[in-house]
């Protein structure tokens, strides 16, 4: 890899690579993201429904 670093094509594969890795690193943000929401809105619930049953 080391040979190839100096040229254009070689350059153009690392960009490519680069570009690839940022993507996956922001889909995997995001699906970081919609778990957290999901998971705050479970616990919201379950606090509900507990303050439901202390009511009754």
């Amino acid at each position: 890899m080391a040979t190839f670093h100096h040229g254009h094509h070689a350059s153009a594969q690392m960009t490519e690579r680069i570009l690839r890795v940022k993507v996956r690193v922001k889909v995997r943000v995001r699906v970081r993201v919609r778990v957290r929401v999901r998971v705050r809105v479970r616990v919201r619930v379950r606090v509900r429904v507990r303050v439901r049953v202390r009511v009754r």
